[in-house]
């Protein structure tokens, strides 16, 4: 059909699946731009409901800035399917045990990404994180679209 056509092309292809998916056979592999994700979900949640076998894979933890929190909202539509979320190490926490628990106390996350969150909500929390005294962490630090935004944290960070 063409939901497998449009998988098939994309199968075996990549070093996600060479690394992690090993010899598995009967597979689809679709990368999706961020602006996808809602698309591409309501897809494989159409395949689920009709009997699929289907895992959204995402980097990190999903539950992080990921695909978990967008597949349980969409899939409160889809009563029969069963979503369970596998926990991953998120970048903040791999990052810190490289250098030595730099996580290590109270720690605020926050993603730099006007995806989801205004650049004035995310300014806000930068000045808030920075007077508290967190640890922070940067997520979507830069896009093509948003070439400036880590510069733009580090401003507001050194002065608050």
């Amino acid at each position: 059909d063409e939901f497998n056509q449009e998988y098939a092309e994309l199968s075996k292809k990549g070093r996600f699946n060479d690394n992690y998916l090993g010899p598995i056979t009967d597979i689809y592999i679709k990368n999706a731009k961020l602006e996808e994700k809602l698309e591409r979900m309501q897809k494989e949640l159409d395949k689920a409901n009709e009997g699929y076998a289907v895992a959204l894979i995402c980097s990190g933890d999903a539950s992080l800035y990921g695909m978990a929190s967008l597949t349980y909202e969409l899939g409160e539509e889809y009563k029969d399917v069963e979503i369970v979320v596998i926990p991953g190490i998120s970048a903040a926490f791999s990052g810190s045990a490289l250098l030595g628990a730099a996580i290590g106390n109270d720690t605020c996350i926050i993603s730099l990404s006007d995806y989801h969150t205004s650049k004035e909500k995310i300014n806000e929390r930068l000045k808030y994180a920075a007077k508290g005294d967190f640890t922070i962490a940067l997520y979507n630090v830069r896009s093509k679209s948003r070439p400036m935004d880590l510069k733009n944290a580090t401003d507001i960070l050194l002065k608050s």
